[in-house]
């Protein structure tokens, strides 16, 4: 029997759309067992809204026992973070949902010069999270396995950890995409960056790591990424699901 915690940013919550605010009770035929508001339109017409409850909601109909703790935009040492005031041994498995490194660059300086620069910055808070999250699930008897989903560690940086596990290496890859053999996913600077201090090569980098995320999303597999255009849907998420639940032999809970 499986007792299941998934942790994350917004791709660990699910599927996410525009939704009209007249139209929010259609949500529950949608499989949205509880919905989360974010900031609507100018109009105010629009609510921007999970739709689905993706990977959370396809393992408890498998009947799995889930605890999804992801919450939208933040960081991986947040991700991690939240994860200290639940008991994360109880737990058969932990699923996280790796995001943006440079998110962990909120009100910090910024300062690179070159693209190996920008690489190495990524890379060293990809390592300080890592290191962490090794420590935190250390009393969870499986660890924590990684879901490559807005970023990809590269599997070699996880190897030395003994609580660190592979989930899925890439969402992208488990969805047979055609791209760049080394991109790992968009690099964002944050918006709240107390020193930005980026020459051009630094930029042109970041740029083209959105860049190929905007034309795998929009151009070439808008299917699996409708209807946001920037989130997984739940045909994305039912496919991680099945992967997983074969994966691991996840099976129902019971008392």
């Amino acid at each position: 029997m499986s007792r299941i915690l998934i942790v994350g940013d917004s791709w660990g919550e699910g599927e996410w759309n525009h939704i009209c605010k007249h139209h929010l009770v259609t949500l529950d035929i949608c499989g949205c067992d509880k919905l989360t508001l974010r900031a609507g339109s100018p109009d105010g017409e629009t609510i921007y809204s999970i739709t689905h409850r993706g990977l959370e909601k396809y393992l408890s109909e498998h009947g799995c026992l889930v605890k999804n703790i992801s919450k939208g935009a933040i960081s991986n040492f947040r991700e991690i973070s939240l994860c200290g005031s639940h008991t994360v041994e109880a737990y058969d498995y932990v699923f996280w949902f790796v995001t943006d490194p440079l998110r962990d660059y909120e009100n910090k300086s910024l300062v690179a010069e070159t693209s190996e620069d920008i690489k190495q910055i990524i890379n060293q808070a990809m390592e300080q999270t890592l290191h962490m999250a090794n420590d935190v699930f250390a009393e969870c008897k499986n660890g924590v396995h990684i879901i490559g989903g807005v970023y990809a560690p590269d599997i070699k940086s996880i190897e030395k950890y003994d609580n660190i596990h592979v989930g899925c290496e890439h969402f992208y890859k488990l969805l047979d995409f055609d791209m760049p053999e080394d991109f790992r996913g968009a690099n964002c600077i944050p918006g709240n960056t107390t020193n930005l201090d980026l020459k051009e090569e630094a930029i042109d980098y970041l740029d083209e790591t959105v860049r190929i995320q905007w034309d795998l999303s929009q151009n070439k597999y808008p299917e699996y990424f409708t209807p946001d255009d920037n989130h997984p849907n739940r045909k994305a998420h039912k496919i991680l699901a099945e992967y997983l639940i074969s994966k691991f032999n996840l099976t129902p809970y019971v008392i």
